[in-house]
C-alpha cells in the first residue's frame, strides 16, 4: 500500500504538515495526562526528542494512501467501521493492560510491537483486584506483576505476539492486551469495527475475486457523534447473539430480558424500523446495517441509557 512505502519522515512532514493532530506525554500510559495539539510537522520535529507519542485519528487527507486489508473488505465488516487512529512515536511507549468492546486490527507501518494478550474467558481471574471498571484497565504491572497484591495472575495464561514492521494483527472484542512499542520509530494504525456477529457470505460471493486492499477513504468512518452512538448497537445486538431466526416474539423475549419491562412500546417501534421489509422477520443483513442514528434517536427520546464508553489505548 503507499502509506507503506511512502510514509517516511520527510514525506508525511511535506504533504501532512499542515494537519492538526492530538499527542500525549510520557511513553508509559497514564490516563491522567492531558493531550498537546500541534501540526503534524512540528510533531515531526520534535517526537524524537521529546517525551511525547501521537494518537490522533487519520484525516480524512490521508486515507487514499491507507489501505484496508484483505480479511475486512466483505461479509459485513466495511458497514461497521467505527475509527481509524495513528499511534507514532519513537518507541518505548507502553500501553497498560486492558480491553476494547469492539474488533479491531493493528496494522504496523514501522518498528517493532510486543503485545501480552490474554483471552476474554479469563475475566474472573484479571478483574479479581485492581481493575477500574470506568475506564476498562488494570492497575496491575504487567512487566513486573506483584503477586502479594494480585496473587491471581500467576493462574492467568497469555499470550505473547511480536509484530515486525508491516505485520496486522487482529485483536478481539474483551481480550485484555498490553501493548510495548520498540525502534526509533513506531508508526501503527488501528481500524476499530463493531463485533460482526453473522458473516455475511453472500456479501463475499457477489463480490468475486477480491483485492488485497482498498483505500480507506472508500469507506466510511463514523463520527465522534456515531462512535459513541456505537453502544445502542450493543442495546440491540447483544441479546440477540446466537440466534439465526429473530421473530417480532423473538425479539420482544430476549429485549425484554436483557433490558427489562417497561420497554415494550419502544421495542416495537424500533422492531418495525428495523424490519426493512416488513416480514415481521430480521435477518442479519437487516441487524448488521440499520441505522444508529434513527435507532439512537428513538432510545435516547424513551430509554434511559447512555451509549457506551469506549476506551482505547493503543501506542
Amino acid at each position: 500500500m503507499p502509506a507503506f512505502k511512502l510514509w517516511d519522515d520527510e514525506y508525511l512532514s511535506n504533504k501532512y504538515g499542515h494537519l492538526q493532530i492530538q499527542a500525549e506525554y510520557g511513553k508509559k500510559e497514564n490516563r491522567s495526562n492531558h493531550a498537546l495539539g500541534l501540526t503534524m510537522k512540528r510533531f515531526l520535529q520534535v517526537y524524537k526528542r521529546k517525551n511525547i507519542y501521537m494518537v490522533n485519528d487519520m484525516d480524512r487527507e490521508m486515507m487514499d494512501e491507507f489501505f484496508v486489508p484483505k480479511p475486512l473488505l466483505c461479509g459485513g465488516f466495511a458497514n461497521l467501521f467505527d475509527m481509524c487512529v495513528m499511534w507514532f512515536s519513537s518507541g518505548g511507549t507502553k500501553s497498560v493492560l486492558h480491553n476494547d468492546d469492539i474488533d479491531n486490527i493493528n496494522c504496523l507501518m514501522d518498528g517493532t510491537k510486543e503485545l501480552v494478550m490474554i483471552d476474554k474467558k479469563h475475566q474472573k481471574l484479571v478483574e479479581q483486584t485492581g481493575w477500574k471498571v470506568s475506564k476498562s484497565y488494570s492497575v496491575v504491572d504487567v512487566e513486573k506483576v506483584d503477586l502479594i497484591r494480585f496473587p491471581q495472575f500467576k493462574n492467568v495464561p497469555w499470550f505473547k505476539a511480536t509484530m515486525e514492521r508491516g505485520d496486522c494483527l487482529f485483536i478481539p472484542k474483551e481480550w485484555y492486551h498490553h501493548v510495548q512499542s520498540y525502534g526509533n520509530r513506531n508508526l501503527a494504525i488501528n481500524i476499530w469495527f463493531s463485533h460482526l456477529d453473522h458473516f455475511n457470505t453472500t456479501d463475499c460471493t457477489e463480490r468475486g475475486t477480491l483485492p488485497d486492499y482498498e483505500p480507506m477513504s472508500k469507506f466510511k468512518i463514523g463520527t465522534v457523534e456515531e462512535y459513541f452512538a456505537a453502544g445502542w448497537r450493543s442495546f440491540i445486538i447483544d441479546p440477540l447473539v446466537g440466534v439465526d431466526l429473530v421473530t417480532r416474539d423473538v425479539f420482544m423475549t430476549k429485549m425484554l430480558d436483557a433490558h427489562g419491562a417497561g420497554r415494550e412500546n419502544v421495542l416495537k417501534e424500533i422492531f418495525t424500523n428495523l424490519d426493512k421489509d416488513q416480514d415481521r422477520v430480521l435477518t442479519w443483513d437487516e441487524l448488521n446495517s440499520f441505522d444508529i442514528e434513527k435507532i439512537g434517536s428513538i432510545l435516547e427520546a424513551e430509554v434511559e441509557m447512555p451509549p457506551e464508553e469506549h476506551a482505547h489505548e493503543e501506542l
